[in-house]
């Protein structure tokens, strides 16, 4: 650690009293997935261990190396699981007759007296269908009343000045106007209740509509989405305990053409894509930095007990953390906890580059994140939708290569393991000269189908097949897939354009590897569902890979369009 905060007993303090709120739902999690207490079958196999004398059969060791982690998903649930309960289109939401539990207020009035939270503004969405909180600050004891879509609801402000209230759940509709009144008053207009999403990440889900491809185009489009609405949280490399506000004053912005340019492009496009099936308004939030790395998203409560960030976390707690960098925390402190307790429908994360090397480390933090960030904001199984990196660099010339096949896996094993959660494969849309592909199109087209599938219930094939099982047949291996209703096809992509079958095409990125672990490039054909993999001279095979590189050319597709994620079978 470098530097030393002025106020380290007071960071002490104040870490460690919001850590026992969240730690009794978090060490369950921990214990599952680190050290000695490690069990694979709980949480598939995204367990990592700190080394193989603790590490119980099944379970891989935690040495940082993005190769060496375990791929065989038969044991994993099974991706095309049944949607979430509350997924019918027209009533998502965590709605019921009752308010939740009271969540979490982090607002100290006395240093930010404001009448509302920065996160309420005109032209915002308000979570339908569910107990929506809203909240600022008054006069101690003074009381308060907010008025929207028909509902008038008062509160009385606690003894800082603190008030907090709910709105029983509303449908999707508006534009409504809410007006707070207590001493003073405020009124918001073009106020839309539909769902809100938290998009967040690296510079992938930063990058902006402007600079995309066809993005003249796509800003004149805008005009015609106005209930898309985006609020995009200041950058702010973070602190060492959770912020209450924003880094300075911002607000939510109507999609047109005069504001899209600078909205999250994959944000963006994934609502867009769910606006042209349904008439509910979608309420974006993105909290997003580039080049950062997962552990600077998660709360100290998240790693806390992570045998690779418990000493630096207990730093940090002790006032002793870098002043000019980031660190673990630092931007979920800064760009997540001041929109604590907002309302959300659900989550959209696209991350990864910068914890390429540490893969199996990352399946264990994701995981951990995931849970932690359902229950900052309120609990359930809000869906949560994982971009898989794109293809990108040197293209692959050898038949194993590694590189982001470790995160791509790592993705793929969490998205399975965690109910609630699902993967959108874009190993099709990137390019091998930039690592910010221009094609955001097509990747916010997978999320929204995404979205449709597990967060909505519609009855469609919203994830690409899932390697599955494998079977040895003399020289040749069976590969058996998950969510292939129809079968599987050779297809072709170009960017902005639906996939292609290649009815004359053959299958790459294959490759086979005797007990020797020698991969070779193979020969690889459909059988219905399955594919049938082999190559010459190898009698023996014992282990599949495909797409196992930075850069591989995959074409396998099921028959509904979308990209089988790359995988391996074996767990060198």
């Amino acid at each position: 650690m470098s530097g030393l905060a002025p106020s380290g007993s007071q960071v002490e303090r104040h870490w460690l009293s919001r850590l026992s709120l969240v730690l009794p739902t978090l060490v369950w999690v921990s214990s599952l997935t680190t050290g000695s207490g490690c069990h694979p079958g709980n949480l598939g196999n995204i367990c990592a261990c700190r080394s193989a004398a603790t590490c119980p059969a099944g379970c891989p060791t935690s040495d940082g190396d993005g190769d060496n982690s375990p791929a065989d998903g038969s044991s994993l649930p099974d991706a095309s699981d049944p949607p979430l309960p509350d997924g019918d289109a027209s009533a998502p939401g965590d709605s019921g007759d009752e308010p939740p539990p009271e969540p979490l207020f982090n607002l100290d009035c006395a240093q930010h007296p404001e009448l509302l939270h920065p996160i309420f503004t005109s032209h915002m969405v308000i979570q339908r269908n569910a107990w929506a909180p809203v909240w600022g600050c008054i006069t101690p004891g003074g009381e308060v009343s907010v008025a929207f879509a028909g509902q008038t609801v008062t509160a009385t402000a606690d003894t800082t000045g603190l008030w907090k209230l709910r709105f029983e759940p509303l449908p999707a509709g508006g534009p409504h106007t809410l007006t707070v009144t207590s001493t003073e008053s405020r009124t918001l207009t073009d106020v839309l209740i539909g769902d809100v999403w938290l998009c967040s990440g690296q510079s992938n889900m930063e990058m902006v509509v402007q600079d995309v491809l066809n993005a003249a185009q796509e800003i004149a489009d805008a005009a015609n989405y106005p209930s898309i609405r985006l609020f995009t949280v200041p950058a702010f490399r973070g602190s060492p305990v959770p912020e209450q506000v924003f880094r300075y004053v911002t607000g939510w912005e109507q999609t047109d053409s005069s504001t899209v340019a600078g909205f999250s492009a994959t944000c963006y496009f994934f609502a867009r894509g769910l606006s042209q099936r349904t008439a509910v308004p979608q309420g974006l939030i993105n909290s997003s930095y580039g080049g950062t790395a997962i552990e600077w998203w998660m709360s100290a409560a998240s790693l806390a007990t992570d045998p690779d960030f418990e000493a630096e976390i207990a730093e940090i707690a002790a006032g002793n953390y870098p002043l000019d960098d980031f660190y673990p925390t630092s931007l979920f402190n800064g760009m997540v906890a001041p929109l604590l307790p907002f309302e959300l429908r659900g989550f959209v994360w696209y991350q990864g580059e910068t914890n390429a090397g540490r893969a199996v480390q990352y399946r264990r933090l994701l995981a951990n994140m995931i849970l932690d960030w359902r229950y900052q904001f309120g609990g359930g199984e809000k869906p949560f939708l994982i971009v898989q990196l794109p293809r990108y660099g040197t293209p692959q010339t050898a038949p194993s290569e590694g590189g982001w096949a470790g995160i791509r896996e790592a993705e793929l094993l969490v998205a399975k393991s965690v109910p609630g959660a699902g993967l959108a494969v874009t190993i099709d849309t990137g390019e091998a000269d930039y690592i910010h592909p221009r094609d955001k199109q097509d990747v916010g087209d997978r999320l929204a189908v995404l979205a449709r599938g597990l967060a909505y219930g519609e009855p469609i094939a919203f994830q690409g097949p899932t390697y599955r099982s494998m079977q040895i047949e003399g020289s040749s291996i069976r590969i058996s897939f998950d969510g292939a209703p129809t079968g599987l096809m050779i297809g072709s992509k170009q960017p902005l354009t639906p996939v292609v079958e290649d009815a004359t095409g053959e299958l790459s990125a294959f490759a086979v590897a005797g007990a020797d672990r020698n991969f070779v490039w193979a020969t690889a054909t459909i059988d219905g569902a399955d594919i049938v993999v082999w190559a010459p001279g190898l009698e023996a095979p014992v282990a599949v890979r495909y797409g196992w590189a930075i850069n591989p050319a995959c074409n396998l597709y099921g028959k509904e369009g979308l990209p089988v994620s790359p995988f391996r079978t074996d767990n060198w």
